[in-house]
């Protein structure tokens, strides 16, 4: 075989031999990401402005799936079962739609939760603690097990500020947002199963500014990227 013969036959070997390792590094990235993505970590838009002033609309969040348990195909229980805590933010879904929600939970199995002009009260004990306003909102802390988080009112809102007191069933948690005025939450469907609680979310990815309509702009909020979610 003449030596250009040689060197186009090495060439081809090499060529095939660099094309099935790079098939099988992409094969191997590939399901690696859909294992993190189906089973530890899921990604999230924020499309309302239910849980102001913590999450906005624009944001999009990472939220931690093994939070909770780990879930497996096939397998209704999960593994590990975790309950979540008071304050953590979870996202989930309900029985009779698709949609995912973002929200806060404010009591657990158990608590007896309501809400008195506007106040929170679990288990009697008031959780809103300082409290500050404007022309236009009213903004006050909450205290959820050892941490506080801020929640928001709509001054205008018509919406009565009251709940007539819930006791949490076994198994299930209920859940608000934290602009509590603007969202439909346990207080319209009462509480949530917590089979139906997905992940907890951890920090904002990215976000986006958005327009009067909700969709998201072009225009980055530096500010908000890998912020922790409390």
């Amino acid at each position: 075989m003449k030596p250009s013969s040689r060197r186009a036959a090495l060439y081809r070997k090499l060529k095939k031999m660099f094309l099935v390792e790079f098939l099988e590094a992409l094969f191997a990235a590939v399901l690696v990401a859909v294992v993190i993505r189906t089973f530890l970590i899921g990604f999230y838009r924020v499309p309302t402005e239910s849980m102001m002033p913590t999450l906005l609309p624009g944001d999009f969040i990472v939220a931690n799936k093994t939070a909770f348990g780990i879930s497996v195909p096939f397998f209704s229980n999960r593994f590990s079962p975790r309950e979540p805590e008071r304050g953590d933010v979870v996202v989930f879904e309900l029985a009779d739609d698709n949609a995912i929600y973002i929200k806060r939970v404010v009591a657990v199995s158990g608590d007896r939760v309501e809400i008195r002009a506007g106040l929170l009260y679990v288990n009697e004990v008031q959780s809103s603690r300082s409290r500050t306003e404007n022309d236009e909102w009213i903004l006050s802390e909450e205290l959820a097990g050892d941490s506080t988080h801020r929640v928001m009112r709509r001054k205008a809102s018509e919406e009565p500020d009251f709940l007539a007191p819930v006791v949490v069933p076994p198994g299930h948690v209920f859940l608000l947002g934290d602009l509590r005025t603007d969202s439909f939450d346990s207080r319209h469907w009462g509480p949530v199963p917590m089979s139906r609680i997905l992940a907890r979310a951890a920090f904002v990815a990215f976000s986006l500014e958005v327009d009067e309509h909700a969709a998201p702009s072009s225009r980055v909020r530096t500010e908000r990227v890998f912020k922790s979610i409390e």
